[in-house]
């Protein structure tokens, strides 16, 4: 990607991010940003030069309430994709997505679900701190499951055959009802554990690794992210460091690339 559609792009990424923010303020929701988008807010007071997403997480009990609140007040221009209210929708996590926008990525079917310019929202749960077997069980599960939602071109013959498995024994309907379900486990663990416990991240086994603090929701600071202030953990410093370890020091050049690479992209009339 170019470094001028790169720019449009984090732009309009940042006018939805925006647009979350001021969702979250008129309803009382808290959120941080997450990921590479809170190295850039600490690092770079803005976004990472190459980076081409915006991540924030927040509680379940807080990522539910935004859902159901999103849903009876939507924000006009923007979609919330998410796997309870989406068949086509192949993550565990939310997108909030731009109308009349495209990021298509590779081996995506354009004509299957919205593909719009997108900031991702990532639920944080709860598990046992000294044993997370179960938790984690639930997790594999959803993930499972919410993938065989979407068709990739791109699938090897394992990945192909796993979706296909998945679809064959859970038509639509019987696997959203099980989508459902390990959601409401995961939010029954969530009000049971009142401590003894670490926030994860599930939506992706890779994150499984990583233990936040029981603490890290409990206070929340502004911070500076493209000259716009946004909420952040407090003690986002320790949650960076879970996940990158020494997160100031810059990765090698050949690192300093998109994730995405777009075999379509267009933007809005308002945005060009």
């Amino acid at each position: 990607m170019d470094i001028t559609t790169l720019r449009k792009l984090q732009k309009t990424e940042l006018d939805i991010l925006v647009s979350i923010d001021s969702f979250c303020k008129k309803y009382n929701i808290t959120y941080s940003l997450y990921a590479g988008t809170a190295i850039g807010a600490v690092r770079h007071h803005g976004f990472i030069p190459w980076d081409d997403d915006v991540d924030i997480c927040m509680t379940r009990d807080q990522f539910l309430t935004f859902c159901k609140v999103w849903n009876k007040n939507p924000v006009e221009g923007y979609y919330l994709e998410t796997v309870m209210s989406d068949p086509h929708c192949g993550t565990c996590h939310a997108k909030v997505r731009k109308n009349n926008t495209i990021l298509l990525s590779d081996g995506e079917i354009e004509s299957e679900g919205h593909h719009g310019i997108w900031v991702d929202i990532f639920p944080l749960d709860k598990a046992l701190t000294s044993n997370q077997d179960a938790t984690l069980k639930v997790a594999r599960r959803l993930i499972l499951l919410s993938r065989a939602n979407v068709h990739m071109t791109n699938d090897g013959f394992r990945k192909k055959a796993i979706r296909s498995g998945i679809r064959m024994i859970y038509p639509e309907k019987k696997r959203h009802s099980e989508i459902m379900k390990c959601i409401k486990q995961l939010s029954k663990t969530d009000s049971a554990l009142q401590d003894g416990y670490v926030w994860k991240s599930l939506s992706a086994t890779y994150a499984f690794k990583y233990n936040f603090p029981k603490t890290l929701p409990d206070k929340i600071t502004m911070i500076t992210f493209e000259n716009k202030e946004f909420q952040i953990y407090s003690d986002y410093d320790k949650m960076l460091r879970i996940i990158y370890g020494d997160y100031m020091k810059f990765p090698p050049e050949s690192e300093r690339v998109c994730r995405h690479n777009p075999v379509k992209i267009k933007f809005s009339e308002v945005d060009s």
